[in-house]
């Protein structure tokens, strides 16, 4: 548990963010919660959201594992809806060294939730 401050820099706008963090990691498994206020320069309301970030790492062999991610927050302010996304992997990791697989991108806007949806392969390489 513990708390962060930060912010997010989009549409060339800095929107300064606190947030709580909640993590639990076991074996194959790990999950972070991070419920957060924001102030949205770009509509001067204050916003809120609840990221989550869930990876799901099952061994298959010695040297390789499922590699299984989904990643979603939706932010809100006083009006309703303002942005949502949501990340999908499906794929393997070997040795813990890199990943790769199929994913989905989708992203909604405003109160009307207009969507965009991107899919294709990645490959990742954390550091």
């Amino acid at each position: 548990m513990g708390i962060s401050a930060g912010g997010i820099l989009a549409g060339g706008q800095f929107a300064p963010r606190i947030s709580f963090s909640y993590q639990i990691q076991r074996h194959d498994l790990f999950l972070n919660v991070l419920p957060a206020l924001s102030y949205l320069p770009d509509i001067d309301k204050a916003g809120y959201s609840v990221f989550i970030l869930l990876f799901y790492t099952p061994k298959i062999s010695e040297n390789w594992k499922l590699y299984n991610q989904f990643l979603w927050e939706p932010l809100f302010a006083n009006e309703g809806h303002v942005f949502s996304y949501q990340q999908f992997r499906v794929g393997l990791n070997y040795k813990d060294w890199f990943q790769f697989g199929i994913g989905a991108n989708l992203s909604q806007v405003g109160k009307e939730f207009n969507n965009t949806t991107n899919l294709g392969i990645f490959i990742n390489k954390g550091f």
